[in-house]
C-alpha cells in the first residue's frame, strides 16, 4: 500500500457570509480553482479553444445572448483555467472581419485548428452557442452556421471525423453544444 499524497492546496473565495476582513483571499497569481495532483484532471500541456455564438442577426430565428455566451466562457476559462486568449479561436457574428465570422468554411477551419498537433496532456475546449438541428432527435446535434442556407449543417459525423481522427490517448477534448432547436425552423430552409 502507497503512503498518501499530501492534499493539494485549493484556492477559494470567500463565502458573502464570511467576514471579508478575517479570511484571507487568495493573491490574484494563485493557481485556478481546481485540484491538481498529477491525475488525469491536471492540464499539463497546450490549452487551445474554439468558442462560436451566433445570434442570426436580423434573421428569421435572430437570438439572443449567444455572442455574450462566447465571450463569457472566453473570461472563464481565461480566469479560472488558464487559457490564453491568443489560444482562443472566436467566431461570432458580430465581428466585421470575414474570418471571424462564424460560417461553414471559418468553422471547420477553426475544428481543424483545436485538434491540429495535439499531444497527450493537452486540453481542447469547443464551445458553441446558436441554433442546432436534432435530425430524429436522436442525440446528435448537428451545429447551423450563419450561412446554413447556402453551404449546409456541419453534422456529428463531420466534427467527429475531424476532430477524432488524429487525436492521441491523453489529450482532453470537451465539446459542449448549447443550441436551441426551434421547431418548424429548419424546414423550409
Amino acid at each position: 500500500m502507497q503512503p498518501l499524497a499530501p492534499r493539494p492546496k485549493v484556492y477559494q473565495l470567500p463565502s458573502p457570509h464570511q467576514d471579508l476582513h478575517t479570511t484571507p483571499v487568495p493573491h490574484p497569481a494563485a493557481p485556478p480553482l481546481y485540484y491538481c495532483t498529477g491525475s488525469k484532471f491536471c492540464v499539463r500541456g497546450k490549452r487551445k479553444a474554439v468558442l462560436i455564438g451566433i445570434n442570426y442577426f436580423n434573421k428569421r430565428g435572430q437570438l439572443r445572448g449567444c455572442v455574450d455566451d462566447v465571450k463569457n466562457m472566453a473570461a472563464y476559462l481565461n480566469l479560472c483555467f488558464g487559457y490564453d486568449k491568443n489560444d482562443m479561436v472566436i467566431l461570432t457574428d458580430d465581428q466585421r472581419r470575414l474570418i471571424s465570422q462564424p460560417t461553414k468554411i471559418n468553422i471547420l477551419t477553426a475544428i481543424t485548428w483545436l485538434v491540429k498537433d495535439a499531444r497527450p496532456g493537452d486540453s481542447l475546449i469547443l464551445y458553441y452557442s446558436g441554433h442546432g438541428r436534432c435530425p430524429a432527435l436522436d442525440e446528435n446535434d448537428d451545429i447551423c452556421p450563419l450561412d446554413f442556407n447556402t453551404a449546409g449543417f456541419i453534422t456529428s459525423d463531420e466534427r467527429q471525423q475531424i476532430m477524432t481522427r488524429s487525436l492521441l490517448p491523453g489529450v482532453s477534448l470537451s465539446i459542449i453544444l448549447d443550441t436551441y432547436h426551434p421547431e418548424n425552423y429548419f424546414a423550409s430552409g
